[in-house]
C-alpha cells in the first residue's frame, strides 16, 4: 500500500512514484530520466488496481 500525501501546490491527495504512464503514448516514463526522484500523481489520475 502506498502512502497518500497532501500537496498544497495541487490542492489534492496523491502518491509519489518513480514512473508514470504517458497519456499520449501509453509508455512508462521514469523520473530519473528527467533528473527527478519521483513524480507526484494525484489520486484522481490513478487507475483502479485490480487483484489479478
Amino acid at each position: 500500500m502506498t502512502k497518500l500525501v497532501y500537496s498544497e501546490k495541487f490542492g489534492c491527495y496523491g502518491v509519489f512514484r518513480a514512473w508514470r504512464i504517458d497519456p499520449r503514448t501509453q509508455q512508462k516514463i521514469y523520473a530519473k530520466t528527467y533528473g527527478k526522484r519521483a513524480w507526484f500523481i494525484p489520486v484522481s489520475e490513478l487507475e483502479p488496481e485490480s487483484d489479478e
